[in-house]
């Protein structure tokens, strides 16, 4: 009988629950969006009763309902939890895989440059820094850590053994000089075009450094306008609650704007289907696009291995050389990669890889070239999981 009770009490509540959705979904969407909701999933969904919870939390306490997705920092900052790459311990230190550990990782990135270079093809590994290490003093006090990462023992052994790193972290923190300096967005995990824009005057500084080359970076302004929230207040299901004119971005324009010959790849093979000439486009990170640039003034032919943060600078590069192939690193790996440069014969190879997914095997490192079966096996320290990293094809 009290068994029927509970019952009977659970479908009373769910139901006083469940009537006032749609009356508050109907008024939420004609306010946000001028419409009604146009289905029965719309009506009847509780994200905007959960949107204005977080919301509320986010806007009075700081807080965020989904701490292993996003933590919220000072200044309405947003970060991803730990449950990302296990950001935060990297950030605090806490993940330090042991030197030998490393090493490995270092010698297969060692192995992978020769590999190119036997090749003719020049070859750099540029390191995109977390939104936290670049926003530390953002971050709530029991994230603050002031010793050595991760990434620190990474750079330092990679620099000993002669990879060509270009470690990004110190060059944005050297030029964020003011609290005004917005390099990344409040709300978003990722740079904003500023900070795309002189991560790639850099990585064009170095290749020219470390190749001796003279390759001219073309000019252009940056452009100040407003957009939406980012994909961190996607995951709090805040981002129209915090409206279209949240987050400060940049505009690209050239002083001599261009048009280029724009055609998507084959996941599957590499192949080129035919391209179309258009102004020169943003490229988003799903698939694998080649960029043609018939006035380009430096005739080179670059692969760019990239994640997310490769979509902000993918104008400048389009603008800088006269054919780009763009290409997600985990996308393009094993057969295919080799079949590819086969092919296609880069001048250069970018490989453009995020901080905290230096050491995730299951992106950048499963990128290296493979041809036999033979692996390397070893075991985390922190997470016990067993790591395998196949060998390059021998030159």
């Amino acid at each position: 009988m009290r068994y029927k009770r509970s019952v009977k009490l659970f479908f009373i509540i769910a139901l006083l629950l469940i009537l006032p959705l749609p009356a508050i979904n109907s008024l939420h969407s004609f306010i946000m969006n001028g419409v009604f909701p146009q289905n029965k999933k719309e009506f009847f969904s509780s994200d905007v009763i959960e949107s204005y919870k977080n919301y509320f939390m986010y806007i009075n306490f700081h807080k965020s309902p989904k701490e292993k997705n996003v933590i919220v920092g000072k200044d309405d900052f947003l970060f991803l939890g730990n449950g990302h790459n296990r950001v935060l311990d990297e950030t605090c230190g806490i993940f330090r895989p042991r030197e030998d550990e490393i090493l490995l990782l270092v010698s297969q990135i060692k192995h992978l440059q020769e590999w190119y270079e036997k090749r003719g093809i020049k070859f750099i590994l540029s390191i995109a820094p977390n939104k936290h290490t670049l926003y530390r003093e953002k971050l709530p006090d029991t994230f603050h850590y002031a010793g050595k990462t991760f990434l620190d023992d990474f750079v330092t052994l990679s620099v000993k053994s002669g990879i060509h790193i270009l470690d990004l972290r110190n060059i944005l923190l050297q030029k964020k000089t003011t609290a005004q300096d917005s390099f990344y967005f409040k709300t978003d995990t990722h740079w904003n075009t500023k900070g795309a824009s002189i991560a790639f005057e850099e990585t064009v500084n170095f290749l020219n450094a470390t190749y001796l080359q003279n390759i001219e970076a073309p000019k252009y302004s940056l452009f100040h306008f407003r957009k939406h929230a980012g994909d961190l207040a996607n995951f709090m299901k805040i981002t129209e609650l915090l409206g279209k004119s949240y987050e400060e971005d940049f505009t690209i324009v050239f002083e001599k704007p261009s048009f280029v010959c724009k055609g998507d790849l084959y996941l599957s093979t590499g192949e080129a289907k035919s391209c179309t000439t258009q102004p020169n486009p943003i490229l988003n990170r799903t698939g694998a696009f080649y960029i043609v640039n018939a006035d380009a003034r430096n005739k080179y032919k670059v692969l760019f291995l990239s994640d997310s943060f490769g979509i902000a600078p993918s104008q400048l590069f389009n603008a800088t050389f006269e054919k780009v192939w763009k290409w997600h690193y985990k996308d393009l790996f094993g057969m295919k990669l080799e079949t590819f440069i086969a092919t296609n014969q880069p001048d250069i190879v970018i490989y453009q890889v995020l901080e905290r997914l230096v050491y995730d095997n299951r992106a950048f490192i499963t990128s290296l070239p493979l041809a036999k079966e033979q692996t390397h096996e070893y075991s985390s320290q922190y997470s016990h999981e067993v790591l395998y990293v196949s060998s390059p094809v021998s030159p």
